[in-house]
């Protein structure tokens, strides 16, 4: 370009000096550079849709990685929460395992007021799965529940006759086929040989079965092994068992003293409204014979339950362990504490005449109470070392309040 500005100057120049004064402005447009030309209309379309895949995978890049983000927060929070949860699960079983250590402790003996409730007067008596509070306070939002397993059928102590009874109230008196079956059942499943019964089940029957699997030929292990003998998991489909049986202690009956609802309706003549007086009456006094249901129980059946109950005070001292943990209500007690913190560090040395005191922050409501909870079953030891870990259920059952009428179960001859 400059080139060319040059040799059109000095053409100039020429032309003046030129006698025709003519200008070779051939020569000028000769050795000027051409122009630049345009791109087409189809290029630049292309450019524009490459821009635009562009910035589209760039904001798929950027949600993904959004995504990811919130994720990642979101399952640390609920890994935060666990741990938390564990932690205080933890806490609260071994302060109740303290408390089942604290009250095997000689006391001296003092006088007792008729006013004073007798879960005060003894202790051990508080054990039946009502809401406690122990010697330790617990954090919030955490309820314990701690069951003696007085208050549960024992069925490695279960007679014949008693275990006959307690199946012809399932399934009625008429079909005495089929209640012998469950009896023989019972027989082949616990005895140590494999000679079967003329209505009972071993080896061969189970193996059949899908998946198959063997008896024990021997005691039970666990309560959920009861599911697993011939015709009985049908006779309890609609029952927790957990709730009801044991398979720990040497007693020999069922303590009404701490006894849920759902196991005292494995009794004969319990209706709800029985049970609920039972339920009141422990809470007034203890029951100490047969005679505490004159009032509450008619003459036949109490005849009927008389060699179903016992009344040891001192329990079996085999007891289940229930925690509960609300993490909302401890949460918003530790804002709560928070707040009470940043309200003392803000004050100063100096108070006002119209300063007012803080009232009392009241206690994060509970959520309905759920029926699951953290179960440990747990063997007394005294009060020099810590029970024996027998049994744990993450997920454990708690038994209801109220019992239910059990359906009656179809005839269904294996």
């Amino acid at each position: 370009m400059l080139k060319t500005i040059k040799f059109y100057y000095s053409t100039m120049r020429v032309s003046r000096q030129s006698p025709g004064g003519i200008t070779p402005l051939e020569g000028v447009l000769s050795l000027q550079t051409p122009m630049k030309r345009q791109k087409p209309a189809r290029q630049r379309g292309a450019v524009l849709i490459i821009v635009l895949w562009f910035i589209t995978l760039i904001s798929l890049l950027v949600a993904t990685l959004a995504s990811e983000v919130r994720l990642s927060a979101k399952a640390a929070w609920f890994y935060q929460q666990n741990t938390q949860r564990w932690a205080l699960t933890l806490q609260a079983v071994h302060l109740a395992q303290m408390e089942l250590m604290i009250q095997r402790m000689p006391v001296l003996k003092k006088k007792s007021s008729d006013q004073e409730k007798v879960k005060d007067r003894y202790p051990l008596l508080r054990f039946n799965g009502d809401p406690l509070e122990l010697a330790h306070t617990l954090p919030a939002g955490v309820t314990v529940r701690i069951y003696d397993h007085a208050g549960r059928l024992n069925l490695r102590r279960l007679s014949k006759q008693r275990l006959r009874d307690l199946l012809r109230l399932r399934i009625g008196e008429d079909d005495l086929e089929r209640l012998d079956g469950l009896v023989q059942a019972w027989q082949d499943w616990t005895d140590q040989d494999d000679l079967k019964q003329l209505n009972g089940a071993e080896k061969d029957y189970y193996k059949k079965l899908k998946p198959p699997y063997l008896p024990r030929n021997g005691q039970l292990e666990s309560v959920a092994e009861l599911r697993f003998i011939k015709g009985f998991d049908e006779v309890f489909s609609a029952e927790e068992l957990e709730t009801r049986f044991t398979i720990y202690g040497q007693a020999n009956g069922l303590n009404p003293n701490y006894a849920s609802a759902d196991a005292l309706r494995l009794l004969p003549g319990m209706t709800d409204e029985v049970i609920a007086a039972i339920m009141k009456l422990r809470e007034e006094e203890e029951i100490r014979s047969i005679n505490d249901f004159n009032d509450l129980v008619d003459g036949n059946i109490l005849l009927k339950i008389k060699p179903w109950l016992q009344y040891n005070r001192n329990g079996t001292g085999v007891y289940s362990i229930a925690v509960q943990v609300d993490m909302e209500a401890w949460q918003a007690a530790q804002t709560e504490d928070d707040k009470k913190q940043t309200k003392k560090s803000n004050k100063t040395n100096t108070k006002t005449n119209t300063d007012k005191p803080d009232k009392k922050a009241k206690k994060p409501a509970l959520k309905a109470e759920s029926s699951r909870a953290f179960m440990m079953t747990v063997q007394n030891r005294g009060y020099a070392r810590p029970p024996k870990i027998l049994r744990v259920d993450p997920y454990g059952l708690l038994p209801g309040s109220v019992a239910k009428t059990p359906p009656k179960t179809k005839d269904k001859r294996s």
